[in-house]
């Protein structure tokens, strides 16, 4: 994932942080800029920073705060976390070490945190509308960690009896003489068949993912009830609906599996990293249906949606 810096000025930390904080900005090491809904993530980030810059002093920066939109536009980032360093970070002894191993880069008079080793805390996407409560999971079908994650997500909403939106998508690049797919071919092929039974069929894709998993695809045809011929017969709409996952892949930098999209705005890119939102809301609806005893949810909606050409 590429951060895009465009028209660098001659800002530095120090800069910022006179027209952000009271602090005396000699003390302060890093500026982290956040997004909406990532406090969380402040003792964990502020942890490993220290790691990697002892005796560093952290400011953040929310969301909120209103030069935050003009840090945003001025270098044109699309993600945050974003870590700025001060400038006398070229003094550390480590700091070499760190520009070699792709930890802090430069462009212009500006040193930060590259953005790939800031995916572990997950990404806000700026200017991403909301969509509540809602959930696409980016994998690809024969990736053993997608897998666990589908398989854990679907044993989750099952068991819960969930209302989740979950959608699937899959993960490929869509060249100008062919596909590109981790698992081949026959990555492609499997992608495509769960793409046509999470969208026409819907009440059998979660039956037929854990079947596929545990067997070859006839038999998993067979287990989730299934007929073979009519997923081939809609081979054509599987290939557009792989083709619309990839052109929305791309356009959030998402290349690995599993990634999950959280309404529409946060990027998460491990299941452990994953797994905690989840559960929370889970037990947030836990909570709900207590209170509501007796009386069904108005909340509940379907998990899956389909798409229209």
């Amino acid at each position: 994932m590429k951060i895009k810096i465009f028209r660098i000025s001659c800002l530095t930390i120090i800069s910022i942080l006179i027209s952000l904080t009271n602090t005396q900005a000699q003390d302060i090491s890093a500026v982290v800029f956040l997004g909406e809904g990532q406090d969380l993530v402040k003792p964990v980030l502020e942890k490993d920073l220290m790691q990697i810059l002892p005796d560093s002093k952290v400011q953040f920066i929310d969301y909120s705060h209103p030069q935050t939109k003009q840090f945003i536009q001025q270098y044109s980032l699309r993600f945050l976390p974003f870590v700025v360093l001060s400038d006398n970070v070229v003094d550390n002894p480590n700091f070499m070490a760190l520009v070699k191993e792709g930890i802090i880069e430069k462009a212009g008079n500006l040193f930060f945190i590259s953005p790939q080793r800031l995916k572990s805390y997950g990404f806000y996407i700026i200017g991403s509308k909301e969509a509540p409560d809602t959930l696409e999971l980016f994998t690809m079908s024969l990736d053993p960690r997608g897998q666990q994650a589908l398989r854990d997500l679907i044993n989750l909403i099952k068991n819960e009896q969930s209302d989740i939106p979950l959608h699937v998508r899959y993960v490929t690049t869509f060249r100008e003489y062919g596909i590109d797919s981790a698992y081949g071919p026959q990555g492609i092929k499997e992608d495509i068949r769960q793409l046509i039974i999470q969208n026409d069929y819907p009440d059998k894709f979660f039956d037929y993912v854990l079947a596929r998993q545990m067997m070859p695809v006839e038999n998993a045809f067979s287990a989730s009830g299934l007929d073979p011929k009519k997923i081939e017969e809609k081979e054509q709409d599987g290939l557009e609906m792989l083709r619309e996952d990839a052109q929305l892949a791309a356009a959030y930098g998402i290349n690995s599996s599993p990634t999950f999209l959280w309404e529409n705005q946060h990027l998460y890119f491990t299941w452990e990293s994953f797994k905690p939102v989840i559960l929370g809301l889970l037990e947030e609806q836990r909570v709900e249906a207590r209170k509501e005893e007796g009386v069904d949810n108005p909340r509940k909606k379907s998990w899956w949606m389909p798409r229209e050409y």
